[in-house]
């Protein structure tokens, strides 16, 4: 006998998790600099999202799932930032390099990272990304600013 689920509420969450799965563990991977623990931060975040959409029967969102997942990052950053080394930017010629600039903006503060992940790395425009990350769009074009000038910076150092 096969079990079928009817809870709309369960099948519109399956289906959330499904699409947004893969955008969310890029987000983590970013945060974590490839860390496995980028996994169990998505699950922990998926598991939290749903306990609380039992309760409330709401729609799964993707912006409060960004929000909750950045929030788990954090928390698990403070948590694990005495254990992180932070990964030096390699001396290279070639200044677009995608492995240079990759670990470049993994040094990021985290208020800038968070911009420059949500802009440059998900591709998101910035009306988008400042609804999402709860900016308002001239904050996040001053942290993105930041982020672009400290970036120049460590990428042409010799």
């Amino acid at each position: 006998m096969r079990w079928v689920n009817t809870d709309p509420t369960e099948v519109a969450f399956v289906n959330f998790v499904e699409e947004t799965s893969p955008w969310a563990l890029r987000i983590a991977y970013a945060f974590t600099q490839g860390s496995r623990d980028a996994e169990d931060v998505v699950q922990e975040t998926y598991f939290r999202y749903w306990q609380r959409l039992r309760h409330t029967r709401q729609p799964p969102s993707r912006a409060y799932l960004y929000r909750a997942l950045m929030n788990n990052l954090k928390s698990w950053y403070r948590h694990n930032r005495r254990h992180i080394l932070v990964a030096q930017v390699e001396k290279i010629s070639d200044v677009g390099s995608d492995i240079a600039v990759r670990d470049a903006i993994a040094r990021l503060p985290l208020a800038e990272r968070t911009a420059a992940t949500a802009v440059w790395v998900l591709g998101l425009d910035l009306d988008s990304a400042a609804h999402i990350t709860g900016l308002k769009p001239n904050t996040l074009r001053s942290r993105l600013s930041r982020a672009r000038t400290r970036l120049n910076r460590w990428l042409k150092e010799d």
